[in-house]
């Protein structure tokens, strides 16, 4: 009886495994890969996103080039399209059995990416009322330059590599020029300038971050300086932690026009009086 007993107990477990149902996601893309993209000339360049796995994926361009993927175990995939020469608009499609997804008005010519602290990160407009940048009103005024786009990476912590970023593909007008990173823009307009060709910015910086944050975990274990904070950093708690402190502070909103900067008042005149008292002040230790 055993024998037997063991055979049926393993037909069962083969059919209860071929009756898993196929673990199904959407057609996804990266949105770096977005309406009013620029990408590089003359390479291949890479795409990627998300689908069911192990199923096929196929792009193609509106130049004449296409290439196909296969998703991975985990619904991941990644593949090379080769690229025309500078110029547009093209479009592109990403293609599976059950959908499509259309990317138009693509352009093709120089992409840079922008990344550092608070002197890349200061937008075109500046940080009014008190920082601004010498003609910044004139120069938004004659930001009319269609061909060149601007990708700003919004804000975002994490621990982990990240596959995605909120965003979107902006090209440089006078009403979106002022948002636009002020380095990155007067690089970018030099660029075309000189090249002749569309010129796509993907701007990513965060004033005052160390270049530890912009590392992967992988490389700084190789220098083993870090190895103590990278352990710390990776656990769960440590972040519960962050947040409960952070959560005891008082808050202000970030001021987000020249009335709300001049009204704000952080009572810097107060304490700077030597009779001020601050004995009900919380103390912490810097870091």
């Amino acid at each position: 009886m055993k024998p037997t007993l063991y055979v049926f107990v393993a037909l069962i477990s083969i059919l209860s495994f071929s009756c898993q149902p196929e673990l199904k996601k959407p057609l996804q893309l990266s949105t770096l890969f977005s309406d009013h993209m620029v990408l590089q000339q003359n390479k291949e360049v890479a795409f990627w996103g998300q689908y069911t796995p192990e199923k096929k994926i196929t792009i193609t361009g509106s130049w004449g080039e296409e290439t196909t993927a296969l998703s991975d175990a985990s619904g991941h995939w990644k593949t090379k399209l080769l690229s025309p020469s500078a110029g547009g608009p093209h479009t592109i499609k990403v293609i599976s059995k059950d959908s499509t997804i259309v990317i138009d008005d693509v352009l093709f010519g120089e992409v840079w990416l922008a990344s550092g602290q608070s002197n890349m990160e200061m937008p075109l407009k500046g940080w009014p009322p008190n920082d601004t940048i010498q003609n910044s009103d004139q120069e938004i005024a004659m930001a009319n330059y269609p061909e060149i786009r601007m990708f700003t990476v919004p804000r975002t912590i994490s621990v982990i590599p990240l596959d995605s970023v909120k965003g979107q593909w902006v090209a440089a007008t006078p009403k979106t020029a002022g948002d636009f990173s002020a380095s990155a823009y007067f690089f970018a307009k030099r660029l075309q300038n000189e090249l002749k060709v569309p010129v796509g910015i993907i701007h990513t910086s965060w004033g005052g971050t160390v270049a530890e944050a912009w590392t992967s975990n992988a490389a700084l274990r190789e220098l083993g300086d870090f190895n103590e904070t990278l352990d710390l950093i990776e656990k769960p708690e440590t972040f519960d932690l962050v947040n409960t402190w952070f959560d005891q502070k008082p808050t202000k909103e970030f001021p987000d026009t020249e009335a709300a900067w001049q009204a704000i008042d952080f009572s810097d005149l107060d304490a700077a009086n030597p009779e001020f008292d601050d004995s009900n002040w919380s103390v912490i230790t810097l870091p």
